[in-house]
């Protein structure tokens, strides 16, 4: 669309290939406050365009050289240009003709001899729906544009929760290491006095293979649980709620004790829920 340059009223560009259809318009729409502006051609109109563009544009059909179906053709195919309105105005005026310049992407059509009302009200009304369409333009930019900001916003929040969650789950999964890493320490050190005061004893040794094995187990699990909470449910199922709640427990029950927060479960057998278990764990 073009700017309004100033004026209230309105910029119009007149083409066409007599002057003095051109002077007549002119005359008329500055009386009324409109800026006007001719052009003696479709080549001179789409070079003023170029220039300045205008809200409105008062089209001649019959011009040599490019007439002003050429014209109207080159300002739809340019996105800078498509959204200004077009009044077609011509002597022709067959019902044939009105219809080509309407589908060539003309909002009017007006017939020489003209009268000069006729053209202010139909040049009014075209510079208020264009307006008003490049309003409803701006306020869906804006609107655009604060939905892709709110998404960046909401994606930056997301990952922020992820972290966090990993974190989370990170720091849970070190609570749960701590002691059997502890009790491996203390087997391998327990290795070194069966093989110093005890003669590498066989059987000695196979139960502090035991305990290692044990141990690893319990951290291996430590790591399925875990996957397992993160997972989505596959979907809905009746299950028990006291039971995720003591196996959610135990996933943070060192960190639990570290607060001195104690936890009780009370089972009841038939309190069972239909919904996704995993959800309901998180």
């Amino acid at each position: 669309m073009g700017s309004e340059t100033g004026n209230a009223q309105g910029h119009i560009l007149v083409v066409d290939d007599t002057p003095a259809n051109i002077r007549l318009l002119e005359s008329l729409l500055k009386a009324n406050g409109y800026e006007a502006q001719g052009a003696p051609g479709g080549s001179w109109a789409l070079k003023a365009v170029a220039q300045n563009p205008p809200e409105l544009i008062i089209l001649d059909i019959r011009m040599p050289g490019m007439d002003g179906f050429e014209v109207c053709e080159h300002l739809q195919n340019d996105p800078a240009t498509r959204e200004i309105p077009i009044i077609f105005i011509s002597a022709l005026d067959s019902a044939e003709d009105k219809v080509r310049a309407l589908e060539a992407g003309g909002v009017d059509y007006i017939t020489k001899p003209f009268e000069g009302m006729e053209v202010l009200a139909r040049v009014r009304t075209h510079i208020a729906i264009a307006r008003l369409k490049q309003s409803l333009q701006n306020q869906n930019r804006q609107l655009e544009e604060e939905i892709r900001k709110r998404r960046e916003k909401e994606a930056l929040l997301l990952q922020q929760a992820k972290m966090a969650a990993m974190g989370e789950m990170i720091s849970a999964i070190a609570h749960q290491w701590r002691n059997p890493l502890n009790t491996i320490a203390l087997m391998a050190q327990e290795i070194e006095e069966i093989l110093t005061f005890e003669n590498g004893s066989p059987t000695a040794l196979r139960e502090v293979k035991t305990q290692i094995l044990l141990q690893t187990n319990q951290m291996s699990q430590t790591i399925n649980d875990f996957r397992n909470f993160f997972k989505p449910s596959q979907g809905a199922e009746h299950f028990r709620a006291c039971e995720l709640a003591a196996e959610t427990y135990r996933l943070i029950e060192a960190r639990f004790k570290k607060l001195s927060v104690t936890f009780d479960v009370h089972s009841h057998e038939h309190f069972n829920i239909y919904g996704y278990p995993n959800e309901f764990k998180q």
